[in-house]
């Protein structure tokens, strides 16, 4: 059904809906306590709104899946970047919704059900948990209904990007193109004037140092730094909640009793024979006969899941000889599940109708109805009283910091007695070098800004982390200022050094390829030091040719070098060296044969050209859109 879309959008679709689970709302609640700026609309595609507190939650999903796989180096990452690149997401998801909706793709219930229940984040040992799925969803504070409407538009955008990405191909024309040019081979002379073997020749004085010192006066800079105090107010500092007053847990679980409900489970295995969409009569029956015979043969004694792998239309399901996992009621089509939930274990149904086609059930193992024990659920009760607790005094304490720092003016040692924090110092704050909590750019920005350091006061709490804020004052700056020639010397020698070589190279370069453009030898015009690299037939990949050389001599057209003989070419490469290229000589493959498009793997072109489409695509969508950003709601 779904499955081909699940595996082709595994890698970023799955990162997407674990996002949805792992982050409880409360974790945003940090920002929205310090930024009540309400429900505005951050952006607007085509009439759309974006509201803020989707982007919010957007957000803190993205910022915490990064601290997750950064740790604290994830303070360093600038979050007004990433900022957008939550909302270009949100924009880009926006847009494929709304073509999705004009060119009506859609996603069955059903589809969405079976999906769920392959989702590993919803497994045990590889088997669909309704338990796991219903508490998964109420740790991240969202609903059974809107995570699945989610999920539904991630489905649609995912079909329709497969369609995009599955829809492109190289015609074989275009493949014989490929393995003509990737083995045509060129006659090639390169001399490359390198930059670090011309600074020996540069004339070095203190004159001469001295000017371009005057000249580029505003290249050089001190670094600048701060002395900073501050506080740290992390929810994992503040230790664990003192044990429950008696009753408390047992009040939890007998409020929360339905969580711990466990409905009767059906384990099973099914065969589909699809109906194709808009199907008569006839075609109805025929696959109903199908469904009749496939039974018969497992009547007879054939394995089920033999013919399940090799008979089945469901490919998901097939490759695992049909078996659908562990399901409860409301998951799967209602016949089916109906079928399914009537069946003794081991029993094998008649062939059943869902909106797919015919399918032969059979019931592998049944799980009842059960309902934990308090004492089986006592640990999770006081895990999870104890997180609410630590949240709510992190909360309270943060709320004091807030008032404190605004309040005590310039003294932080007061602000951290009244809460129990440690004042903390840095006395040579470097962007470059900070660490910890510093390093976030919310801090680097507050620390950095004349203005605010030279007020001397506490800053407001400043977001470092998940739960996590620092409160600081600025004791000194030094900020950038000018250095005097003799702090500098040793960049100003380094950086004129190389400016000379480079016009050195420059120079030399242009005098060859002059010459040669002329009709002389180049390789009798070479001075000592420089070398002529020679290579008959070289291809473009060829291990000593440079890339910037290839580049340059494989731009050439073949024909312009066949009517009118040796081409001279030349670059300047992204180090500064100067690259001059003799091209003397073509040859090509008119025909290709079997061998050489052996060689040419569709794959990655095919995929090039996907990538390419896609984007096109999405680019074309963003064009015909009007979309408003609000860039004092980010």
């Amino acid at each position: 059904m779904m499955q081909s879309i699940r595996d082709s959008a595994q890698g970023w679709f799955a990162t997407l809906i674990l996002g949805f689970l792992c982050i409880p709302f409360a974790l945003w609640g940090v920002q929205s306590y310090l930024d009540a700026s309400g429900f505005i609309d951050v952006a607007v595609v085509d009439g759309d709104a974006i509201k803020q507190p989707e982007f919010r939650q957007a957000f803190e999903r993205a910022r915490a899946a990064l601290e997750e796989r950064l740790g604290e180096q994830a303070a360093g990452i600038d979050q007004s970047v990433q900022k957008r690149e939550v909302l270009d997401q949100l924009v880009r998801a926006r847009l494929i919704r709304q073509y999705a909706a004009l060119h009506g793709l859609r996603v069955s219930d059903a589809m969405v059900a079976t999906e769920v229940t392959r989702l590993p984040a919803f497994q045990e040992d590889g088997v669909f948990s309704p338990q796991l799925y219903e508490e998964r969803l109420r740790y991240s504070g969202m609903s059974r209904r809107g995570f699945e409407e989610q999920m539904r538009e991630e489905l649609v955008a995912s079909q329709f990007m497969q369609g995009v990405l599955q829809g492109a191909f190289i015609t074989p024309s275009e493949r014989k193109s490929i393995a003509r040019l990737r083995a045509e081979r060129r006659d090639i002379a390169v001399v490359q004037l390198r930059i670090d073997a011309l600074q020996g020749r540069v004339e070095v004085s203190d004159a001469l140092l001295d000017a371009w010192f005057a000249a580029h006066r505003d290249r050089y800079l001190s670094e600048p730094s701060v002395s900073v105090e501050y506080v740290t107010l992390a929810a994992a500092d503040l230790g664990a909640a003192e044990d429950p007053e008696p009753g408390v847990l047992e009040r939890l679980y007998e409020e929360n009793r339905a969580r711990y409900e466990q409905a009767e489970e059906r384990r099973a295995r099914h065969i589909l024979v699809r109906i194709p969409e808009g199907a008569d009569e006839a075609a109805v029956q025929q696959a109903l006969g199908e469904a009749q015979s496939l039974r018969e043969r497992i009547m007879g004694g054939e394995d089920f899941a033999a013919i399940a792998e090799k008979e089945s239309d469901d490919p998901g399901s097939a490759r695992a000889g049909g078996d659908l996992g562990f399901f409860k009621r409301g998951l799967m089509d209602k016949a089916f599940e109906e079928t399914a939930f009537t069946l003794a274990e081991g029993e094998l149904s008649a062939p059943v109708r869902s909106a797919f086609g015919f399918h032969l059930v059979r019931v592998d193992s049944i799980r009842p109805a059960a309902t934990k024990t308090f004492d089986a659920v006592r640990a999770e009760l006081l895990a999870e009283w104890r997180q609410e607790q630590g949240e709510q005094r992190y909360f309270r304490e943060l709320e004091k910091l807030e008032t404190l720092a605004f309040e005590s003016g310039d003294d932080l040692q007061t602000v951290a007695d009244a809460l129990g924090l440690e004042v903390q110092r840095n006395d040579d704050l470097r962007p470059a070098t900070a660490k910890g909590a510093l390093t976030s750019d919310a801090v680097l920005r507050r620390a950095f800004d004349p203005e605010y350091a030279a007020s001397g006061l506490l800053s407001e709490p400043i977001e470092v982390g998940t739960n996590r804020v620092v409160v600081l004052r600025v004791v000194a700056s030094r900020l950038a200022v000018p250095l005097e020639f003799e702090a500098a010397k040793d960049r100003v020698r380094a950086d004129f050094t190389a400016a000379e070589a480079r016009k050195l190279a420059e120079a030399r370069g242009k005098e060859l390829l002059a010459a040669v453009q002329a009709g002389s030898d180049l390789s009798g015009l070479l001075r000592e030091g420089e070398t002529l690299q020679e290579l008959a037939g070289a291809t473009r990949n060829h291990p000593d040719l440079p890339r910037a050389a290839a580049r340059l001599v494989f731009r050439v057209p073949s024909q312009r070098i066949v009517d009118e003989g040796p081409q001279a070419v030349s670059t300047i490469a992204g180090n500064g060296d100067f690259i001059l290229a003799l091209v003397s000589a073509v040859s090509t493959k008119e025909e290709v044969g079997p061998e050489l498009l052996a060689l040419i793997e569709e794959e990655p072109w095919r995929d090039a050209r996907a990538g390419a489409e896609w984007d096109h695509i999405l680019a074309e969508l963003r064009r015909r859109a009007v979309i408003t950003i609000n860039d004092g709601a980010l």
